[in-house]
């Protein structure tokens, strides 16, 4: 088995990132293979560069939570292949569905006692997800210029980037990222059901 594959079978692996890569594209078309390369980031790495500094993270929330415009979405949408972490919308806060406080203290709570992979190890996990997704490559806007991009942002020891400025044009993402294991999602489920 590959490190860099964890607990399934090195096919079991390749076709969930393949399958994962195709919801992506399809669910964002304008998805360019940076914000592919963003949602595997999430799922293996976690928000750690997020919340190193949780007053400026929470300022960052709230002036985000003021300018944004809810989209009513509340799907718990997996980062990558959704193994560690998904994305949880702020539509739910700006709709009323929860707090700010509880959201934002959930968020921050729910990854105290969540170990994620090292950002190190994160480029040869990269390189086995970017290979398998290969044949895709065709499908996915500014493929070539975003593939020399996140190389060199690696090579730098900059793991982290943001969405493309396409996606965010597109879709308008509000959201944050929380472990999959969080009892959070199952309590904000229910609030979007009543």
């Amino acid at each position: 088995m590959d490190s860099t594959v964890g607990y399934c079978s090195d096919a079991d692996y390749d076709a969930q990132v393949l399958n994962s890569v195709r919801v992506i594209l399809d669910r964002y078309p304008g998805a360019s293979l940076r914000d592919i390369y963003k949602s595997f980031y999430q799922d293996a790495c976690g928000p750690g560069h997020m919340i190193e500094d949780s007053a400026a993270a929470r300022a960052y929330f709230d002036d985000e939570l003021t300018l944004m415009v809810s989209k009513r979405y509340y799907e718990i949408e997996p980062c990558g292949i959704g193994r560690n972490y998904c994305r949880i919308s702020m539509d739910y806060v700006a709709d009323g569905l929860v707090t700010a406080d509880d959201f934002y203290n959930h968020f921050i709570e729910s990854h105290a006692s969540h170990s994620v992979a090292e950002p190190e190890s994160w480029a040869v996990k990269w390189e086995r997800i970017r290979t398998v997704m290969q044949s895709l490559h065709h499908g996915i806007v500014d493929y070539a210029s975003d593939l020399a991009y996140i190389e060199k942002s690696i090579a730098d020891a900059r793991y982290t980037m943001r969405h493309s400025p396409q996606y965010v044009r597109l879709y308008a993402p509000h959201y944050r990222i929380f472990p999959t294991a969080s009892s959070f999602i199952h309590h904000i489920q229910l609030k979007a059901q009543t």
